[in-house]
């Protein structure tokens, strides 16, 4: 999975504050090098690749931006020659997004959500002082999800791609992985006790 794209579009809102001279050409860049990295992946033998895209859907220039990431990233990936059998797989976070906001219930989420808006800090969870649940907000902070958007997120993601996946290990799995853990253990005591032996 490669998640990537915020810190690149809040770079390009910021400027030469952040070193970006020319907020179109870091952008075209940053998805250039997502595009590489996926083709790095192909040829070291990854066959299924899940590739996010920017994520930063705050209204305005955050916004713009994003969407020219996302514009620059499907050029640069259609130029890819992925082997035959590699599954790139894409999400849209600017898509989930959009479609959380325009219907929160359809992903079990208080309706009307209340979206973060700039210089207004009781639209996030952490400036109205509603913590820890955060209840019917999208941001925690102004720029990062709460818990609710992510486990939506994650829901969307599993169903879309049909990954099966549960959000907590199951309990078997939990059993296994402590078995293992177990075993090693005692595997590394019982050569401890030979070596101390000799």
């Amino acid at each position: 999975m490669l998640n990537f794209g915020g810190n690149d579009v809040f770079a390009a809102v910021k400027g030469v504050d952040a070193g970006v001279t020319d907020p179109a050409a870091f952008l075209l860049s940053a998805a250039q090098n997502y595009a590489e990295a996926v083709e790095a992946l192909n040829k070291l033998g990854a066959r299924n690749i899940l590739l996010t895209g920017f994520p930063v859907a705050t209204e305005g220039t955050p916004l713009a931006y994003s969407i020219k990431a996302e514009i620059a990233l499907g050029d640069e990936l259609a130029k890819l020659k992925l082997a035959a059998d590699t599954r790139l797989m894409r999400y849209s976070y600017l898509d989930f997004f959009g479609r959380v906001q325009a219907n929160p219930a359809a992903f079990g989420l208080p309706a009307p959500l209340i979206l973060p808006e700039d210089k207004k800090p009781l639209t996030t969870c952490q400036g109205a002082g509603a913590l820890p649940a955060c209840t019917g907000y999208f941001s925690f902070d102004g720029t990062h999800p709460t818990a609710a958007i992510h486990q939506a997120l994650f829901n969307d993601i599993n169903s879309k791609f049909g990954f099966g996946l549960s959000a907590v290990p199951e309990p078997a799995t939990w059993a296994m992985l402590l078995l293992g853990f177990a075993t090693v253990g005692a595997a590394l005591r019982r050569d401890r006790r030979r070596l101390l032996a000799r």
